[in-house]
């Protein structure tokens, strides 16, 4: 009896395991492109557009006109696609006047961490992106306000 029983459960599973791993069909890419697919702009909703698009404007390269940042938090925004090279300044001073910047940086992506030894508590400062490209020099601007931890 228990030969039977041992020979009969060995049988069942040479059918079932071959049939569990063929059903299987899942991949490492099917299951990034799964993930991924929960960050793809849905229909209908408008994307940031590149530098390149014909319907771009300044106004799009920073989507907020202000921010509030956290003394010591990290803030980070991505410059727009298209660039040759990018120019971040933050400043104190309004952004008519020729900013002596007490940050600066050149990179896509701005990553910025306001120290308590640089920046005031409520005072606003102002955040300009210059975007140079083979359409010419393209800019957009932001305050920000730096608040307490």
């Amino acid at each position: 009896m228990n030969k039977i029983f041992v020979r009969a459960f060995t049988f069942c599973l040479c059918l079932i395991i071959p049939f569990v791993f063929s059903s299987c069909d899942t991949t490492y890419d099917s299951m990034i492109e799964e993930y991924n697919q929960c960050f793809v702009y849905a229909a209908g909703e408008k994307k940031k557009p590149a530098i390149d698009d014909s319907d771009f404007k300044d106004s799009y390269m920073i989507p907020e006109m202000s921010y509030k940042i956290r003394m010591e938090s990290v803030f980070s925004i991505c410059a727009p696609n298209g660039g040759n090279s990018y120019s971040w300044t933050v400043s104190d001073k309004s952004f008519s006047d020729d900013p002596d910047p007490i940050f600066k940086s050149d990179k896509k992506v701005l990553v910025f961490k306001p120290s308590a030894s640089e920046y005031s508590i409520g005072q606003a400062y102002y955040l300009t992106l210059k975007v140079f490209s083979d359409k010419g020099e393209s800019s957009d601007y932001a305050m920000l306000i730096i608040d307490e931890e």
